[in-house]
């Protein structure tokens, strides 16, 4: 401390800014080397297992099947290929000895029965697979799979208290043929707005997009939305102004902040009664830069994620999404 400021001291002013601008710029790079080497390291880009990574993949291979028999009209059959990929998975989950009680494998074991008591009601035969999954699952309940719940009952949850409206809230992939009204989407911002934020900085910015030009150009780009894309009346694209924030240490924030808006919408999109499902914006650096000079969304601007609206029917459909336990969650230290 004393060193730098007798440096300062010294140096011009210019010289002295030019210099911490690079000693700044170094320090970024370090922060964002050392954060590839940790996400590579951990993460499934390596080969590797353990517990959590397998769990982790039974849980988005699961969750593939399961979303498949929320859509408004489930096609018979499919996702044969990803339902013999889960099975697989499921097998060398139990052959490694891991633990037959965590969420990954219960869930992924409710999930196969409700695909196959979906085929069972339609009368459609599985063949193999529909064998293969009769030895993992005979005999148990299911917790999995979707449901369907009446528009008055829903409504009365999400008009609840907190609880209730959080509890209720599920990603809806069959939507109702109302339009969307402005009123409620500006509405729910509303809502929204009350979203912490570093130092109140509030870097956010949400895009409604409703024409059916500016819808067709994301779904081109967007990679989450079969089965059901057609059908959505408007989308909600949030972002973060990276103009906002100061130093490498904020090299996360914009992703941070992003996200608690992002579940602030979610939850006042559900109380102002309209169905929302978010969707993925994993991507490379082309494609994000692509969609932002399509839909005219400045570059200094990260895409957090793209949020499905439309109104709902009088019956809503929707896959459980099994949550884990707080016993699974919670460490205390």
């Amino acid at each position: 401390m004393f060193l730098g400021a007798v440096v300062r001291k010294i140096l011009p002013v210019k010289i002295y800014l030019a210099l911490a601008k690079m000693r700044d710029k170094f320090r970024c790079w370090k922060d964002y080397q050392s954060d590839f080497k940790r996400f590579w390291h951990y993460s499934q880009t390596t080969s590797g297992g353990g517990e959590s990574l397998l769990g982790a993949e039974i849980l988005a291979s699961s969750h593939i099947i399961e979303r498949g028999l929320s859509l408004p009209e489930p096609r018979l059959g499919y996702g044969k290929e990803k339902i013999e990929q889960l099975i697989k998975l499921v097998q060398n989950y139990v052959s490694s000895g891991f633990d037959l009680k965590a969420l990954a494998y219960t869930n992924a074991l409710d999930i196969l029965k409700a695909y196959a008591d979906f085929h069972r009601e339609k009368n459609h035969d599985l063949g193999d697979v529909g064998g293969k999954i009769y030895e993992l699952v005979c005999g148990k309940e299911t917790a999995a799979g979707y449901e369907k719940i009446a528009l008055s009952d829903w409504m009365a949850s999400a008009k609840g208290d907190f609880k209730s409206c959080a509890m209720s809230r599920y990603s809806v992939r069959a939507y109702g043929s109302d339009p969307v009204p402005k009123e409620k989407i500006k509405e729910a911002l509303e809502i929204a707005r009350k979203t912490p934020s570093v130092c109140n900085r509030q870097s956010w910015k949400a895009y409604w997009i409703q024409s059916e030009d500016a819808k067709k150009r994301l779904l081109n780009l967007q990679n989450g939305h079969r089965g059901f894309g057609y059908q959505v009346d408007s989308f909600i694209i949030v972002t973060t102004d990276l103009c906002t924030f100061y130093s490498d240490l904020e090299r996360n924030q914009s992703f941070i902040d992003g996200g608690l808006y992002t579940m602030s919408i979610l939850y006042s999109l559900h109380y102002v009664g309209l169905g929302a499902c978010t969707l993925n914006w994993c991507v490379r650096a082309k494609t994000d830069k692509c969609l932002k000079t399509e839909l005219d969304i400045p570059q200094n601007e990260n895409i957090i994620v793209v949020i499905a609206v439309g109104s709902l029917p009088d019956e809503v459909r929707a896959a459980k999404s099994v949550r884990k336990t707080v016993r699974e969650t919670l460490v205390v230290r």
